[in-house]
């Protein structure tokens, strides 16, 4: 989701100074990523089922999604000499796919039922993990525990 909002900022931003060819270039270079990774991946997941596959289908998206995204944040500082806040971008990007790999693990041993516990263990280890990281600091931590404080007295 982030990346479907941030993309297209920076390709407006090599749209307004008239270097339309790099973003084209890092589509056209993602595309065909996404089609290569579609390949292998639905080819992989099938195996196992149709829902599976489609799961391959949506990671290849999403990985080349954001190495679309992070072509352009490179190419950005490169080209434009502007600072692209990779290094904040990418904290969370680690944290997704440790989740990520999570899920594909442990995923068969929760039934139907128990997915709600699968997700808030997982929302939890993702947090840890960005705090690991120092992607969020105590501070954030303590304003966010005191805004659920405030929410429970409404």
């Amino acid at each position: 989701m982030t990346n479907l909002i941030i993309t297209p900022v920076y390709k407006m931003l090599f749209n307004s100074k008239e270097k339309e060819k790099i973003p084209a270039f890092t589509t056209f270079l993602s595309a065909i990523l996404n089609i290569l990774l579609s390949f292998i991946l639905i080819s992989y997941f099938v195996k196992y089922s149709m829902t599976h596959a489609l799961f391959g289908a949506a990671l290849a998206i999403s990985i080349s999604r954001y190495v679309d995204l992070f072509l352009l944040m490179i190419l950005t500082k490169n080209k434009l000499g502007f600072s692209s806040g990779f290094k904040t971008m990418i904290k969370p990007f680690i944290a997704s796919v440790i989740m990520l790999l999570f899920l594909i693990l442990v995923r068969p041993y929760f039934s139907r039922w128990m997915l709600l516990i699968l997700i808030f263990i997982s929302v939890v280890l993702y947090f840890v993990v960005l705090y690991l990281l120092k992607g969020i600091e105590k501070e954030e931590i303590n304003i966010f525990f005191r805004e659920i404080h405030i929410f429970r007295k409404i």
